[in-house]
């Protein structure tokens, strides 16, 4: 795999921009970034991403199938080279009586490695009202 920008985007004390040669950490970038982008947001690619992360507002229920769906069909299309093996939501309470939903992908890399990304989506005051989409 050679060398590839890191994310997040950076610089390191010389001022050249941080890359790595890491293969875990190259596939959980890429994974990240097709789990949370959303489609039409890529110039020249407009079908790139999923629509993970515009589940926010459903029900715990439906956030969960919503985001099960959204992230196997970008696996299949974006991802063939990894295998999917685990999407799990969990509720996660925040500070200040926020909560929020985690999202963990476990996948498998072409060197047989498995790995594990997470994040979480939407972060709700008690009342209801959204603080913050994505971390």
């Amino acid at each position: 795999m050679g060398s590839v920008i890191s994310l997040p985007f950076s610089f390191n004390i010389s001022g050249s921009v941080n890359t790595t040669a890491e293969e875990g950490k190259i596939w959980s970038d890429r994974v990240m970034g097709v789990i949370f982008t959303k489609p039409l947001d890529r110039v020249m690619r407009p079908s790139f991403g999923s629509l993970a992360s515009t589940a926010v507002f459903e029900t715990e229920g439906a956030l969960t199938q919503y985001v099960t769906r959204a992230v196997t069909a970008a696996f299949s299309e974006f991802l063939p080279e990894l295998e999917l093996i685990n999407i799990s939501i969990t509720k996660e309470s925040g500070e200040l009586g926020t909560e929020g939903f985690v999202i963990s992908v476990d996948y498998e890399l072409p060197n047989k490695q498995q790995e594990t990304v997470a994040a979480k989506i939407g972060e709700f005051t008690r009342s209801g009202d959204l603080i913050q989409e994505i971390q």
